[in-house]
């Protein structure tokens, strides 16, 4: 996605981030919580299972908003604004279960 997004900017004078502002930094934002959520799985095995249960969600949820606001950018903005919007809550949906999850247990 990113050298295609290249391709897409190499002969404009601006850069996605000044033309999809919000869907870049939110892509930004999601791979450094992406790299935390690895590192923090990769250093600590004697972790709590709730601890691990919700980093092992926070991975996966973050590694597809990544790359979901990433290809927003080549969507419609309208489009690209949904799946974006669609994505956003889908962390909060998996926090929910977690938590109730572990509330059962």
């Amino acid at each position: 996605m990113l050298a295609l997004l290249q391709v897409e900017y190499q002969s404009k004078s601006v850069s996605p981030f000044e033309t999809h502002p919000i869907s870049m930094w939110v892509f930004v934002g999601a791979t450094f919580i992406f790299c935390g959520g690895l590192a923090t799985n990769w250093e600590s095995h004697s972790r709590p299972a709730t601890r691990s249960k919700i980093i092992s969600c926070v991975i996966p949820s973050s590694g597809a908003l990544a790359s979901v606001s990433l290809a927003s950018v080549f969507f419609p903005r309208l489009f690209g604004w949904l799946c974006l919007c669609l994505w956003a809550v889908l962390p909060v949906i998996l926090a929910k279960q977690i938590s109730l999850a572990s509330e059962h247990i």
